[in-house]
């Protein structure tokens, strides 16, 4: 009987642990925005929260806007040019 296939199958150690990571991040910030609101909140508590340092945090987001909406500016220039093609 095969497995069910989960998250991160087929990704190297290093991909798991990078994607682990990330969500742990993601975690922290949630429950410390839920907590302290979003002003509140650094980047160092939310490094803190994910048992991380606050430089590591910046290899994942640029920012803690960028972890609150991930790749949006991607999304600002997709609407754009949706609307432009119209």
């Amino acid at each position: 009987m095969a497995r069910p296939r989960r998250p991160g199958d087929g990704l190297s150690l290093r991909e798991r642990k990078r994607l682990r990571t990330r969500q742990a991040l993601v975690d922290a910030a949630t429950e410390l925005f839920l907590r302290h609101g979003y002003e509140g909140t650094t980047v160092a508590d939310i490094a803190a929260a994910a048992d991380i340092g606050t430089r590591t945090f910046f290899s994942y987001f640029a920012s803690k806007e960028d972890l609150l909406f991930p790749e949006g500016d991607t999304r600002v220039q997709a609407a754009l040019d949706a609307i432009a093609a119209r």
